[in-house]
């Protein structure tokens, strides 16, 4: 954040340092975990054994794999996504 010499009043650097590639690949990114994370989420609870037990175990489940699959996928598409959008 700079000042720009107004009391109170200070302007956010981030249009200045940030391009528009790095806009795209959150958006891209952003997409992507969306449904990986619904489409875990769906199907363990689609999958869930009956009883209260069998929802919390599966809700727990859910969150780890979604986590994992977030992270590795993460990688993979940071990799990915500055090769293509990157490459002079």
């Amino acid at each position: 954040i700079r000042d720009i010499g107004v009391t109170g009043v200070q302007t956010c650097a981030l249009p200045i340092y940030t391009d528009r590639k790095d806009v795209m690949i959150a958006l891209i990114k952003s997409f992507i975990f969306a449904i990986i994370i619904a489409s875990i989420s769906c199907y363990k609870g689609m999958n869930c054994p009956p009883g209260t037990a069998g929802v919390g175990k599966t809700t727990t489940e859910a969150v780890v794999n979604a986590s994992l699959a977030l992270l590795i996928c993460n990688f993979f598409l940071t990799v990915l996504l500055n090769a293509v959008l990157y490459s002079n």
